[in-house]
């Protein structure tokens, strides 16, 4: 009987080791488990932030973006009110034009008069399915507050503006 008390002993204690190994290789799993998703969570909370700041930064550049060729020539453009013959029209001046035009509708409203172009040329619009020739020139005084100056146009039908300037 001793014996089988004992193997009955040894019975209970092989169980109590599969039992307790079993726990301390379940709680193991659980850590485990906890750590991979602390892990996941980490990842998704670190990739939430990284899309913020991305987002953040694209807010910022939307308002401080670096310059493009369209920028710059809008950097370029001044926009003024300018008199002729106490009229106030509108000039543009545009430091990527190299030519100076003048609306057909000022020229004819304020009865300049027209030369004929020594070199009539054709524009082309891209809006515009029709090419526009510069056929007459007028010659313009006008002023800006006390800066009185005179220049050779091209006319052009312009809604724009009425005088546009390019570079001297």
């Amino acid at each position: 009987m001793m014996t089988r008390r004992s193997s009955k002993h040894n019975d209970n204690g092989f169980e109590k080791n599969v039992t307790s190994q079993f726990i301390e290789e379940f709680k193991e799993f659980k850590i485990n488990m906890q750590q991979r998703d602390d892990e996941k969570e980490k990842r998704r909370w670190e990739k939430e932030r990284q899309d913020e700041e991305i987002e953040s930064q694209n807010e910022r550049n939307k308002n401080n973006k670096p310059s493009t060729q369209h920028d710059t020539q809008r950097e370029n453009i001044f926009y003024t009110r300018c008199k002729i013959f106490e009229n106030t029209c509108s000039l543009i001046m545009d430091s990527e034009s190299y030519c100076n035009f003048c609306s057909t509708k000022m020229v004819e409203k304020l009865n300049l008069a027209m030369l004929p172009h020594p070199k009539p040329y054709k524009l082309h619009f891209l809006n515009d399915n029709r090419d526009i020739t510069s056929k007459n020139q007028v010659k313009v005084q006008f002023s800006i507050g006390n800066y009185k100056d005179e220049v050779l146009c091209d006319i052009l039908p312009m809604e724009v503006c009425h005088i546009l300037l390019g570079r001297p």
